[in-house]
C-alpha cells in the first residue's frame, strides 16, 4: 500500500509543478489576485491587459470614477470611444469606454456612480448598430446599475488554467516572455506583457501590438485590407447584421439617456463614430443597411431639443480623415479622434471650454508617427 501511495506521489510531481507555475505565472502577470484600488488612487503609471479577466475592465471604469475627483468630461461607449485621451483637454477628463455595448447600458451606468461625481460634460459614442434592430435581438444580457461595481474578480479555476497551459502549448506566448520582469510601466494582465495591449491610467486604451502591425503593414493582421470587416458585411453579422428600420426601443433609451442627463445638469455630446470610408462604400453597394440613413431624422431633433449636441461622423471623411488612419474596419486610432475633436470645436462644441483648438492643430503637425499624436 505504501508502494503505491509513494509511485502516486511521484507521478503527481510533474503535474503539481506544472500547476503552481501555471499560478505563478497568473499572478505574477496580474491576471488574477491583483487589487486595482490602490494602484487606481496612485500616481502610477500603469497598463492594464487582461488576457482572460476581461470582465475586471468594467470596474476598473466604475472604481476610478468612484476614487478620483471629479472629472470635468467624461467619454462613455464602446470600445469606439477609446481613442479619446486626457492629452486632447486642458481639463480634467476620463475614458469610461470599453463598458457600454447596448443603448440600454447608459443609463444603468451613470446611475452606477454617485451623483457627486458626474461629469460636467459627458461625450458618448451611440454604436451604429445600436440602432439596429437584427443585432439587438442577440444582446441578451441587461445591466443594472450594479453590473460595473460587482463585475471584479480576482479568482482562478482549472479551467483557467487549462486556457493558459492550452496556448502556452500552441506557442501564442512563451513561458519566457511570460516570466519577464516589468520595465517602466507596471504592466497588469498578459495582453499588456505580451502584446503591450491595455488600458492606460486615463481609461484610454493603448494597443501596442496593432500599432506596430499596422505600421509594418503586416499582412497577417486579421482585418488586413478590412478583409474581416468585410467578411462580417458579406454574412450579416457580428454588428453588421441587415436591417432596414431603426429600432424603437434604442430611441426610447437614447431619449432616457438625454433626459437623465438633463436632470442632473450634464451636457450631452453624442456622435456616430466612423467606419472606414471603403467599408461605408462597401455597405452602401449591399444595400442591405438603410437603417443608417434614418438616424439622423430620427435622433438629432432630441438632442436639439433640448440644447445637447449630435454628430454623424460615420465616415472618415466626414471628420477630414482617410482609411489610413484607422485600426479596423470601424475604429478610427488616435490621429482619427484628434482630427474628430477638432471638427467638434470647429462647430462651436461646448468642448470649446475644455480643449485649445489651435494646440490640438499644432499637435497634429508634430505626430509622435502616423498612429499616435501623443506619447505613451
Amino acid at each position: 500500500m505504501k508502494s503505491f501511495l509513494k509511485k502516486i506521489f511521484v507521478f503527481n510531481i510533474p503535474l503539481t509543478l506544472i500547476i503552481l507555475l501555471l499560478i505563478t505565472i497568473l499572478y505574477i502577470r496580474g491576471e488574477i489576485f491583483t487589487p486595482l484600488d490602490k494602484l487606481i488612487k496612485s500616481k502610477e503609471k500603469y497598463l492594464i491587459g487582461y488576457e482572460f479577466n476581461d470582465q475586471n475592465y468594467a470596474y476598473l471604469k466604475w472604481k476610478t470614477i468612484d476614487l478620483k475627483d471629479r472629472y470635468d468630461i467624461i467619454a462613455l461607449g464602446s470600445s469606439r470611444v477609446l481613442p479619446f485621451r486626457e492629452n486632447m483637454f486642458k481639463t480634467s477628463f476620463y475614458n469610461a469606454g470599453y463598458t457600454i455595448e447596448k443603448a440600454d447600458d447608459f443609463v444603468p451606468f451613470l446611475e452606477g456612480i454617485s451623483s457627486e461625481k458626474y461629469p460636467k460634460v459627458l461625450v458618448v459614442a451611440l454604436d451604429q448598430w445600436m440602432f439596429n434592430q437584427e443585432w439587438n435581438k442577440a444582446q441578451t444580457l441587461n445591466k443594472d446599475s450594479l453590473y460595473w461595481k460587482n463585475s471584479y474578480t480576482t479568482n482562478f479555476t482549472f479551467s483557467l488554467l487549462k486556457q493558459v497551459a492550452v496556448k502556452i502549448y500552441q506557442r501564442e506566448y512563451s513561458i519566457t516572455d511570460l516570466l519577464k520582469k516589468k520595465d517602466s510601466i507596471n504592466k497588469i494582465g498578459i495582453q499588456a506583457q505580451i502584446k503591450n495591449t491595455g488600458f492606460r491610467k486615463d481609461g484610454s486604451m493603448y494597443y501596442g501590438k496593432l500599432i506596430e502591425s499596422k505600421l509594418n503593414n503586416d499582412t497577417t493582421y486579421l482585418d488586413y485590407n478590412f478583409k474581416d470587416t468585410y467578411n462580417r458585411i458579406e454574412n450579416g453579422n457580428r454588428r453588421f447584421e441587415y436591417a432596414n428600420d431603426i429600432d424603437k426601443t434604442t430611441i426610447n433609451k437614447i431619449e432616457q439617456l438625454i433626459d437623465f442627463c438633463t436632470k442632473h445638469n450634464i451636457h450631452l455630446i453624442a456622435f456616430l463614430p466612423p467606419y472606414a470610408d471603403a467599408v461605408m462604400k462597401k455597405m452602401k453597394e449591399v444595400g442591405k443597411y438603410s437603417y443608417l440613413d434614418k438616424i439622423d431624422t430620427q435622433i438629432k431633433p432630441l438632442f436639439v431639443k433640448k440644447g445637447f449636441e449630435y454628430y454623424n461622423f460615420s465616415t472618415m471623411k466626414s471628420i477630414n480623415s482617410n482609411d489610413t488612419e484607422t485600426s479596423d474596419g470601424f475604429h478610427g486610432n488616435e490621429v482619427a479622434y484628434q482630427r474628430l475633436l477638432i471638427e467638434m470645436l470647429q462647430q462651436n462644441s461646448k468642448l470649446n471650454e475644455f480643449a485649445d483648438l489651435e494646440k490640438l492643430k499644432k499637435d497634429l503637425q508634430n505626430l509622435k508617427n502616423e498612429r499616435i499624436v501623443y506619447d505613451y
